[in-house]
């Protein structure tokens, strides 16, 4: 699997990706067979165009994506920020990772134009506003929805999912992100609060 992270430079980063042929490498990694995945600034590049008329990111108008699904994004100037959880309803490299519900957040600049088949769809905690994001062929998938492999049941089945292909036998789900995460955190915590003076700390609070 080859994922594309997010980026606030995307039209930047996807000239750089083209300069170094980094895109003719994806391409013959997914005539291999090894699956791609875009998020936020990656699913962007994904499409086929992307357009910054209004100069949001760069000074280039305009240019060509990596071509790889059938979408377009234009920038505008209007940032989304928020949190969402939804549903996946489309497949996603031709599977169904998972029925439970997915959080994650947004925060991205621009709308991408999907012809028809969202993988995902749900609600914007922040307004209230419906969501529907995502794209995927067999090989190819993007998403807006950063976090998302924080979802345990997403995260197992599309591990499992790789390792079918690789022939390789499934794995149940070993570790909890949430759990661990809150884990690590309260280390951190116990560190920071025991080699500091706490009571001289909230003497300079109040």
């Amino acid at each position: 699997l080859v994922i594309i992270p997010g980026t606030k430079s995307t039209i930047r980063d996807l000239e750089f990706l083209k300069s170094h042929g980094i895109d003719e490498t994806l391409k013959e990694a997914i005539s291999r067979g090894v699956p791609l995945m875009g998020i936020c600034g990656g699913y962007q590049m994904l499409g086929e165009s992307l357009r910054d008329h209004n100069s949001v990111e760069s000074d280039i108008k305009e240019t060509s994506g990596l071509g790889f699904l059938p979408i377009s994004t234009d920038f505008d100037t209007q940032k989304t920020t928020t949190q969402v959880v939804a549903r996946q309803v489309g497949p996603i490299f031709g599977e169904v990772m998972t029925k439970e519900p997915l959080w994650g957040y947004e925060i991205h600049m621009g709308n991408t134009e999907v012809p028809s088949g969202h993988v995902f769809t749900g609600q914007r905690l922040a307004t209230g506003d419906p969501l529907s994001d995502g794209m995927s062929s067999s090989l190819v998938s993007g998403t807006y929805l950063h976090g998302i492999f924080e979802n345990d049941p997403f995260r197992v089945s599309l591990i499992n999912f790789l390792r079918r292909k690789k022939g390789l036998p499934e794995r149940p789900l070993k570790v909890s992100y949430r759990r661990l995460r809150e884990e690590v955190l309260d280390r951190v915590t116990d560190l920071v609060t025991g080699a500091m003076d706490m009571g001289f700390v909230e003497s300079l609070v109040e």
